[in-house]
């Protein structure tokens, strides 16, 4: 479960990347696969923890990384437009590449470098390779030494070594190894220091990725997903590395081709939780609205949008999804097919109005 809590501003914009490490990080689940080397159980132990410190030191000082001290910024559904959120999407992008650069160096010598008792030695152009001329990155490898990783280059060769983590290589390698031909699922898994990853296939489940919330959200979604999936709805995942994930719950594609409820981690925002409920049409949604409950019904209502005609026109060749009327409390509306999926605010009528969508498009023919 998460160690920071989310949906808060932070002291700067650094911060508001590194916690999706920090928060991201696997709890510690030793794994020996078949024919481990000797000791691995304390290289696992000493790589997590490793992890943990690394994250933390540079969660609380990112300028001894390099990484910016800018003021931290966000967006507020509510309140942000486009530009708003490119702006904000502008300003996390500097330390998030850093930090993905960081990242993609650790996994890199764990693939090309040999380990060499508590050492792992890899060409020194891996290390050239990724300092180049920047003084950020090197100013990130000494951050990584406060951290307790050293980095040293003898001449052709580069030793990285921990006097505080010695057991550590062997299982930096292992994980490296496995994570990396797994594209963004394997940069996500290695990230999380979750060496489950070692089991050939692996992918974490939703909610394994549902702890980085704090146990009130926790609470919330786990209980959307076990509704979910006893109702045969299939979580898809899509990942974008540690800053963003999706999981989208798919029901029967007879009754809606496409996934119903999507829960989402969005580093951007200020609450990183996103519940989204992606409607049917709402021609084939509002005969079904009547005997309702009312808070439903006050929720679609705000969910939908006025038809714009002409000044629109785009479903004026889509069979399937024009403009539908809509009469709510007195006050009659044409509304377009579309709604909006957005849930602005997740409280505990949260998940009573997810299932009562659900149930709505259980309902369809």
């Amino acid at each position: 479960m998460n160690t920071i809590t989310l949906g808060q501003a932070f002291e700067n914009i650094s911060q508001r990347v590194v916690v999706s490490y920090l928060d991201h990080l696997a709890d510690l689940q030793v794994v020996l696969p078949v024919s481990a080397p000797s000791g691995l159980e304390q290289s696992e132990r000493d790589l997590h923890a490793f992890f943990k410190a690394f994250y933390s030191q540079v969660f609380n000082n990112p300028a001894s990384f390099g990484l910016s001290v800018d003021e931290d910024a966000y967006v507020i559904i509510d309140r942000h437009g486009t530009e708003e959120k490119a702006e904000v999407t502008r300003k996390v992008k500097k330390p998030r590449d850093l930090m993905e650069q960081g990242m993609g160096f650790l996994m890199r010598a764990g693939v090309k470098g040999t380990v060499r008792g508590a050492e792992l030695l890899l060409d020194a152009a891996e290390v050239s390779a990724f300092v180049g001329k920047s003084k950020v990155k090197k100013q990130f490898l000494k951050g990584l030494e406060e951290a307790g990783l050293l980095t040293v280059v003898e001449g052709a060769t580069a030793i990285l070594r921990s006097e505080r983590f010695p057991a550590m290589m062997p299982a930096l390698k292992l994980l490296a190894e496995a994570c990396a031909p797994q594209g963004r699922t394997g940069e996500l898994n290695f990230g999380r220091c979750d060496f489950r990853a070692l089991n050939p296939g692996f992918e974490p489940e939703a909610i394994d990725l549902y702890r980085v919330f704090n146990p009130v959200d926790f609470e919330r979604v786990s209980q959307l997903h076990e509704y979910l999936t006893e109702l045969s709805y299939k979580p898809v995942y899509q990942y974008y590395g540690m800053s963003g994930w999706e999981v989208k719950y798919q029901g029967s594609r007879a009754k809606k081709g496409t996934p119903l409820v999507q829960i989402e981690y969005s580093e951007r925002y200020l609450n990183q939780l996103r519940i989204f409920i992606k409607c049917a049409a709402s021609n084939r949604i509002v005969p079904l609205l009547a005997d309702r409950p009312l808070f439903l019904q006050e929720d679609f209502n705000r969910r939908t949008n006025r038809c714009n005609g002409d000044k629109c026109n785009w479903c004026a060749n889509k069979k399937s999804l024009g403009p539908t009327e809509w009469s709510f409390k007195g006050e009659a509306r044409t509304i377009c097919w579309y709604t909006n999926p957005d849930v602005h605010v997740i409280d505990d009528g949260t998940v009573d109005l997810v299932k009562e969508y659900v149930l709505l498009h259980e309902a369809l023919g």
